[in-house]
């Protein structure tokens, strides 16, 4: 603790987001993007993240621990919407968008009714905008094989 009795956590050289926390179907994940891992919290824990974001709450010690404990990350002291995408509920349900980006698919499973996997359509701009208007953030890190090439 400082002498003021804040966290001892070195404050943001600038805001930047680490850290994304959504309602997935029945649940509530906290992921850190670029990793395969995430962690599921309980709803209330997300209520508490969606109204700190709001209203510039600290984060809590809680979601410091767990970063550490599942990803190695060390989150600097500061508001929750510097460092916390706080995704709202999809009036839509659950969307996946590979197809609609890559006009393929990433698998090649042996049963597979599409046919030939072409990796056509939009570019990496184009793709971020259909990402974008998914909800998921282009910056995410999520790239198909194809965007990869």
């Amino acid at each position: 603790m400082t002498e003021t009795g804040t966290p001892d956590r070195a404050a943001p050289a600038a805001s930047s987001t680490r850290l994304v926390v959504s309602p997935f179907l029945a649940q509530h994940l906290l992921l850190q993007p670029g990793r395969a891992v995430g962690v599921r919290i309980p709803g209330v824990r997300y209520e508490e993240l969606r109204a700190a974001s709001r209203v510039g709450g600290p984060l809590p010690a809680w979601l410091v621990d767990a970063a550490r404990q599942a990803w190695g990350t060390e989150l600097p002291y500061g508001p929750v919407g510097d460092f916390v995408l706080v995704r709202e509920r999809s009036p839509y349900g659950y969307a996946k968008a590979s197809w609609e980006i890559n006009l393929g698919c990433d698998y090649d499973c042996e049963f597979c009714y599409l046919g030939e996997k072409r990796f056509e359509g939009p570019d990496w701009a184009g793709k971020q905008q259909l990402l974008r208007r998914c909800g998921m953030p282009a910056w995410s890190g999520y790239r198909s094989r194809a965007a990869r090439r």
